[in-house]
């Protein structure tokens, strides 16, 4: 897509985000700047531009935006919460299978979805017992870890590669910038959600070219 596409893309999620943000403003207790109304609608727009400049055709296209939208939001109210709400996570699985299943039947390629499937389920499952060997994740990063990996399964094994380990890396990252600056200890809780769609936008992006011999 050419940058004046990408951009008029981006112009639609961005004025959707003025108006989601109150509603996304209920998850929380109290008011919450991570949850205003300019900061939504800025992250609505930029995920909503990055799902324009990698996908590769109009149904993919409109399955990105919102999926990329979708995680946008999760990363705020995750910030703002602690919390990966069932309302927000769930309707994405719906979304993410009914797009790419769409494309799959689109491209004649079953093989792409179920491979996606099997991913996100994988993943899925590797969240799950890493959180109850650790005791550090919550089942919405268990559930979000499903979502990532069906999408980045249906990306290819580079993008699900490099978005898993840049997920925990980004993750740790931030926790040590945070004991380093003494904004916690390593027994407090920190909300990973956004780390996690960090490193799969990482792997989106740089997987195949830091990765290519498993492409």
């Amino acid at each position: 897509m050419s940058t004046s596409q990408i951009i008029g893309v981006a112009l639609i999620p961005t004025a959707i985000g003025v108006f989601v943000a109150p509603l996304l403003a209920r998850f929380a207790d109290r008011p919450c700047p991570m949850l205003n109304r300019w900061l939504v609608a800025a992250v609505s727009g930029l995920t909503g531009g990055f799902a324009a400049v990698i996908a590769s055709n109009p149904v993919e296209l409109i399955t990105f935006v919102i999926l990329a939208i979708g995680c946008g939001w999760l990363a705020l109210v995750d910030l703002a919460t602690y919390r990966l709400p069932n309302r927000l996570v769930l309707p994405l699985y719906g979304i993410a299978i009914l797009g790419l299943g769409w494309n799959a039947i689109a491209a004649a390629d079953p093989g792409r979805l179920l491979a996606a499937v099997i991913t996100g389920a994988a993943i899925l499952a590797g969240y799950f017992l890493l959180g109850l060997a650790t005791g550090r994740l919550g089942l919405g990063d268990v559930k979000l870890a499903g979502l990532i990996g069906l999408t980045l399964g249906w990306a290819g094994v580079p993008q699900t590669v490099l978005g898993v380990l840049g997920g925990f890396a980004v993750g740790a990252a931030v926790a040590a910038g945070l004991l380093i600056t003494r904004r916690t200890d390593r027994k407090a809780d920190f909300p990973f959600g956004p780390s996690m769609i960090a490193g799969a936008v990482l792997g989106l992006i740089f997987g195949p070219t830091i990765l290519p011999a498993l492409g």
